[in-house]
């Protein structure tokens, strides 16, 4: 997959992952913690807003302009998610593979100034995958340290 597909992939679960944030967000049951999650969406606005003007300079057109065929297949089936643990479970699978693809373009860009702010876009994606890792042991210790179907209780 090019550099350029690869972007438009990210831009559209950047996009989609803020929708999914935003439903967490009215789940968690604090004001203080949806008052972070509401900070970590602005932030993530930020980095959608980042991504299209590096589409944009690609296709050699404004980012105000720009836009996305949100049909892009990501590869991510949102499942059934009607709780705020599989809100979580789900938001990290779309962070593993937003860390995914940002390596698969690190690989593939030649200049250092861009690799380096593709290792700052990882970093960013790292600390929101310990975030909502964090949340979850908080919120549900038992289904992240082990799977009850694979427990022995003998």
């Amino acid at each position: 997959m090019s550099v350029h597909e690869l972007v438009r992939k990210l831009l559209v679960i950047d996009e989609k992952e803020t929708v999914l944030w935003s439903e967490i967000a009215t789940m968690v049951p604090t004001p203080a913690l949806r008052e972070v999650i509401t900070r970590m969406i602005q932030m993530e606005t930020r980095g959608v807003a980042f991504w299209r003007r590096v589409l944009g300079g690609m296709d050699g057109i404004s980012a105000a302009t720009f836009q996305i065929d949100m049909g892009i297949s990501t590869g991510i089936t949102a499942p059934e998610c009607h709780t705020l643990v599989d809100k979580i479970k789900f938001a990290m699978v779309i962070n593993a593979e937003q860390l995914c693809i940002l390596a698969d373009i690190l690989v593939e860009v030649k200049s250092n100034v861009v690799r380096h702010e593709i290792l700052r876009k990882i970093r960013e994606e790292y600390h929101e995958e310990l975030f909502w890792n964090t949340l979850l042991l908080c919120l549900d210790p038992i289904v992240v340290l082990f799977d009850a179907k694979t427990v022995d209780p003998a």
